[in-house]
């Protein structure tokens, strides 16, 4: 059986586009063969990605961008329960600035939030996150 093109990429995107039809195709027992249909993998609910799941599944990747792009709600599960570190010890790292406090303050006045300058240099912003240096960072934001 050859896969159909659908307008979403997951079962997850239709399920926050439409959450009606996926709730009725849930309730009659249809979700497995959509998905198949499509060829998606079935949207799992939150308790599925154990620590012991999101490292499995982390497993398949090369890179974290790759397992967010693939997978993302193990990747998100792993990010917000801080294991991503502990997913991604076997991943290739293709992060090649190592970036400083004074590299983040730089890269944090192009923006004037802090949700801009994490969506516009993540790398910078994560980096800045995870020394705590946030706060320095961001005195010149609204």
């Amino acid at each position: 059986m050859q896969k159909e093109k659908s307008k979403y990429k997951s079962s997850g995107e239709w399920k926050k586009a439409d959450p009606s039809a996926y709730a009725t195709a849930q309730a009659n027992g249809l979700l497995d063969k959509i998905c198949e249909h499509f060829g998606w993998v079935k949207h799992r609910n939150s308790s599925y990605w154990t620590l012991e799941v999101c490292k499995e599944d982390a497993l398949k990747h090369k890179t974290r961008y790759l397992w967010q792009k693939s997978i993302r709600s193990g990747y998100h599960k792993a990010k917000n329960n801080k294991w991503l570190d502990e997913c991604c010890k076997h991943m290739v790292s293709v992060n090649r600035t190592e970036w400083t406090l004074k590299d983040c303050k730089e890269e944090a006045l192009k923006y004037t939030k802090k949700s801009l300058w994490k969506k516009g240099s993540s790398s910078s912003y994560e980096r800045a996150r995870k020394n705590g240096w946030i706060e320095k960072c961001i005195k010149h934001m609204i």
